[in-house]
């Protein structure tokens, strides 16, 4: 039994992956700020230690103790990870980050692999991320300190079916999909094939000081992925194809982006990682795509209402290859000051004050069931 710190996490990745760990009969440990509800209760046994990462003394509440592995599911900049490993190093047996395939510098150098290129500019999420990346490999070099990275692509499962759930929820109600014109490449990777790579690497010797990407094996387009889905639903899609630009601008101001989940952008143009490393090191073995959508499926089918949110729309912008109003003059920026918030709640309110007219009359609409 190993004692396991949890950093965040607790809707998606990070509630598989403790689960995965409860059940091999490790004592696990969630430290976050307890801000959101978990999909469904917490095993019984799990730990909390209810705290912000920004905030020193919090942290101190959390390593009081030590831990053989900490996995950081919410480390984004420098300024999450480097208190933690300057402080607490002592404390860590082990330290597994989940980075993201958004480090990767554009245009792409395709395949994509653990030395490709990677965008170190700061204030971006990759930027971010990557910056981190380079100061735990630092540590790993310099002090020896063990630590893992790990760059996962397109994950989707139970609890964030993303993509899936879109396109499930537009065909089995006869809906039309909206897939850019020219779609890139690009993979998908089950939550459970995550939860098994971080499980694999824990205080294994064979992992410190590496990245890896972790994906699945197939690259797809949008338009195969949609006619897959259609095929496990026995369903033929109604396929329309907007402009990549516009779907994209609409998510981009879309916020919270699950709530306009028309506009999940596809791939723009190819993005072909190799997850060669993990499997040879490792031994990872990864999912097929269409076992991962029928596993989704299941899952959609044990309650309907999960789908639920995959009802709003906002094609009538796409398709006249606008971005939609309302989402254009909303802005958020992430903060930790309650107070800040407030004021941009405040702000965006004057900003779109006539969405008091024209939103409640699109929502009344839609909520009527209008098509295209």
């Amino acid at each position: 039994m190993k004692k396991i710190a949890l950093l965040g996490g607790s809707r998606f990745i990070g509630f598989h992956l403790l689960k995965a760990l409860h059940r091999e009969g490790h004592e696990v440990t969630l430290f976050n700020r307890q801000l959101s509800p978990p999909p469904e209760p917490f095993p019984k046994g799990v730990k909390f230690v209810k705290g912000d990462r920004n905030h020193p003394e919090d942290l101190k509440r959390l390593f009081i103790q030590k831990f053989d592995v900490v996995f950081d599911i919410s480390g984004f900049t420098l300024n999450h990870v480097k208190p933690i490993i300057e402080n607490y190093r002592p404390h860590i047996g082990h330290y597994i980050f989940l980075s993201s395939t958004v480090v990767y510098k554009k245009p792409y150098s395709n395949p994509l692999n653990e030395n490709s290129p990677v965008d170190l500019t700061p204030n971006t999420y990759g930027g971010d991320k990557a910056l981190v990346e380079q100061f735990l490999l630092k540590e790993f070099r310099e002090h020896r300190f063990p630590v893992t990275i790990f760059r996962p692509h397109g994950v989707i499962g139970a609890h964030d079916a993303s993509v899936a759930g879109l396109v499930f929820y537009r065909l089995v109600h006869s809906l039309p999909i909206l897939i850019p014109k020219n779609s890139g490449r690009t993979s998908y990777l089950s939550v459970h094939d995550l939860v098994e790579a971080c499980v694999l690497s824990m205080n294994n010797p064979k992992a410190f000081g590496s990245i890896y990407v972790v994906t699945g094996y197939e690259m797809i387009t949008a338009q195969d992925f949609v006619k897959l889905c259609g095929h496990i639903v026995s369903v033929s899609p109604q396929i329309k194809y907007v402009d990549a630009l516009v779907q994209y601008e609409n998510y981009r101001y879309a916020k919270p982006k699950r709530h306009v989940s028309v506009v999940i952008p596809w791939a723009r143009e190819d993005m072909i990682c190799d997850n060669t490393k993990i499997e040879k090191e490792l031994g990872m073995r990864f999912t097929y795509l269409e076992t991962i959508l029928k596993d989704i499926l299941a899952w959609f089918k044990e309650d309907p209402q999960r789908l639920a949110y995959f009802s709003l729309r906002g094609e009538h912008y796409i398709l006249r290859e606008r971005t939609a109003p309302f989402l254009a003059e909303v802005s958020w920026e992430l903060t930790d000051d309650l107070e800040g918030l407030v004021k941009q709640f405040k702000n965006n309110l004057k900003r779109v004050g006539w969405l008091k007219e024209g939103y409640f009359r699109v929502k009344r609409k839609l909520v009527r069931g209008n098509r295209i």
